[in-house]
């Protein structure tokens, strides 16, 4: 009797322990649950953010003075293509015609680089980059060329 109620006790404090170790782990949860819970951010708004932190990390590591500020990015659905714009002081227009053309160039392969890593389907017409000096259209640029208005 005495071994039948030693093995009760015994089996209903393994229960009990294994009941409270379970429910322990479950209502233990991470502090950072809330952030690693789905959103309903649009996928291009996500790839758009990692491409502008990957512009921002090559601007970083390049030399500065060859590029252009870096660009914002967005979506133009009634063109269905990703543009970067830059707005620049009336100083730029007045660099020499082939600096102007390569740091449009430059910033064009920094930003279709960048962008390619998160789309890599991203074809030719799917990309420009829009620059404005004094607040008026300057150049436009695309996988075959700039055009310097």
């Amino acid at each position: 009797m005495q071994i039948k109620r030693a093995a009760h006790v015994a089996v209903v404090g393994i229960i009990v322990f294994a009941s409270g170790f379970v429910i322990g782990q479950t209502r233990h949860t991470s502090n950072f649950a809330k952030y690693l819970a789905p959103t309903p951010v649009p996928y291009m708004e996500f790839v758009l953010l990692q491409t502008k932190v990957a512009i921002l990390e090559m601007h970083m590591s390049l030399d500065s003075e060859a590029l252009l500020p870096i660009p914002s990015l967005s979506y133009d659905s009634k063109n269905d293509r990703i543009q970067a714009f830059v707005s620049l002081a009336k100083d730029f227009a007045k660099l020499p015609l082939d600096d102007i053309k390569r740091r449009l160039h430059m910033e064009f392969a920094v930003c279709s680089g960048a962008l390619s890593t998160w789309m890599p389907g991203l074809q030719k017409k799917d990309f420009i980059l829009i620059v404005e000096v004094d607040l008026k259209p300057f150049a436009e640029c695309d996988q075959s060329d700039c055009v310097i208005r």
